[in-house]
């Protein structure tokens, strides 16, 4: 089809095709991970990756959060 425009990348969680690093439901779940985990981080002190543990383990978590949980979590190994 001439004139579209393709989109090349792949969201690196559900590889969605997307034009950044991440589709926008997880780019905004890993957004939202980070600003929380300081709070966390105060109140129980808890450390990067059993904040995102806990996560993956809250029922309340969205599989959009828990999916960039699982995701930081093998990025950081």
């Amino acid at each position: 089809m001439k004139g579209v425009h393709q989109i090349k990348n792949r969201c690196r969680i559900c590889s969605v095709p997307s034009e950044r690093e991440f589709c926008d439901f997880h780019a905004e779940a890993i957004k939202r991970v980070k600003e929380h985990f300081e709070v966390w981080k105060q109140r129980k002190g808890i450390c990067w990756r059993d904040y995102l543990r806990e996560i993956m383990k809250n029922e309340k978590a969205g599989v959009w959060v828990k999916e960039a949980a699982e995701y930081l979590i093998r990025e950081s190994q």
